[in-house]
């Protein structure tokens, strides 16, 4: 639609000149006759002429590399939104293709199918959406002056069947220096490729990826982590600096890793945030926020009251209450519960805290019990701190759906 839109602007400016350069011939003009006003119009007559034959060769090339320009490459992978100098680009090969538009099928048979495709480093504020060939290479970054390459590796990728991978890319140089502090790859059709020679090569699209950030590789050792790990430590966590007063702070409380603190937050929030001072609240959210997107794990932990008999509890591995069984043997979750006994459930939950020794580690195996948990058993392990109980195991029902989560033991 943009060429479009140029040729009728070019039009419009055309007639503008026509009244601007035309001449009034009524009555009331001084030329008398034709002959006097020829060689007036002949220079307006012949800029009339080419600007007319040039804007019907622009419409007549524009048509036709719009019809010659009929696959386009595409990058199949997302790459991440921060790359490290050095490191290779995405943690898994990239994926890219060639597309027939208009059909959105991979061109899998054919020349074009195990062509050539060169990776290129292109601006971060360039989507590449229906751009020319020109448009393309004006959005090519070249390196700082004095730097090496800004691409390392194999930056020539062979298609096989419409396909092809990056598998051994890095970057030498941040972004930081481009306009928009971002990088983005760009995929073309390598010059030296058999069927990217002559009218063929603008048979093929270019191809854009999202925007990202290459930072210098010796930052990656403070990069946080999204999404963080039980064992991470602390100062992974967004807001909290290595070594910085936060870090020091929950070190001081035994704090050291995401996991110890998601523990303690679910013992005794108020005291971790006092701990860490005059913070903002605003970046405490943004700690405990990031922190409770943590990946956690499949064990659970029992507490058992009164010797085993009676109400039993069930948290997760930082010590979230899952779980209920009033007769010891049946799990019912929190929110099932009327209030008054959520109320009692809470009092038993603060002395369950208070006894962490005697809770019974329920050590899940991954292959046998997956997110959603079929039929199976999980055997029972105490630590040090724990008496010793022998023939101990579970029958459980779906994690998700407490109901029905049955415990048995077999003394």
């Amino acid at each position: 639609m943009a060429p479009k839109r140029q040729l009728s602007q070019e039009g419009d400016q055309l007639q503008n000149k026509r009244r601007h350069f035309f001449p009034n011939i009524s009555g009331t003009s001084r030329y008398r006759n034709l002959e006097e006003l020829a060689p007036m119009l002949e220079p307006v007559i012949r800029n009339w002429v080419k600007e007319e034959v040039g804007s019907a060769i622009d419409r007549v090339y524009l048509n036709a590399e719009s019809e010659r320009r009929s696959l386009c490459l595409r990058f199949e992978s997302r790459l991440p939104t921060t790359i490290f100098t050095g490191n290779k680009i995405g943690t898994s090969p990239v994926k890219i293709s060639l597309y027939e538009p208009s059909c959105d099928k991979i061109v899998a048979s054919g020349p074009y199918s195990k062509m050539k495709v060169g990776v290129v480093v292109v601006q971060g504020g360039f989507d590449g959406e229906e751009c020319t060939a020109k448009e393309f290479d004006s959005n090519v970054v070249q390196s700082r002056q004095g730097k090496r390459p800004l691409l390392n590796g194999e930056a020539i990728v062979a298609l096989k069947d419409g396909v092809g991978y990056i598998h051994n890319l890095s970057f030498t140089d941040n972004s930081r220096w481009d306009r928009t502090g971002t990088f983005r790859l760009g995929l073309r059709v390598h010059s030296s490729s058999s069927s990217g020679s002559g009218s063929g090569e603008a048979s093929v699209r270019e191809g854009v990826s999202n925007a990202f950030k290459v930072k210098d590789q010796r930052g990656e050792s403070y990069q946080k982590h999204h999404p963080p790990q039980l064992n991470d430590q602390v100062w992974r966590l967004e807001r909290i600096g290595k070594n910085g007063a936060c870090h020091k702070q929950l070190t001081k409380l035994g704090i050291s890793n995401v996991g110890d603190l998601l523990r303690s937050l679910a013992m005794n929030p108020v005291s971790v945030r006092n701990a860490l001072g005059k913070i903002s609240n605003k970046k405490w959210e943004i700690i405990v926020r990031h922190a409770a997107e943590c990946v956690l794990d499949d064990k659970k932990y029992i507490y058992m009251n009164a010797q085993g008999i009676g109400t039993s509890l069930m948290f997760n591995s930082i010590y979230s209450l899952i779980g209920v069984a009033f007769d010891g043997r049946t799990y019912i979750p929190m929110h099932s519960l009327p209030a008054y006994q959520r109320k009692a459930v809470e009092e038993l939950k603060q002395r369950a805290f208070e006894n962490l020794s005697s809770w019974l580690i329920c050590e899940a195996d991954l292959n046998m019990l997956p997110q959603t948990l079929g039929q199976g058993e999980v055997e029972m392990e105490m630590n040090t701190h724990h008496p010793t109980l022998e023939n101990v195991s579970f029958e459980m029902g779906d994690a998700s759906q407490m109901e029905g989560f049955n415990v048995t033991f077999n003394n």
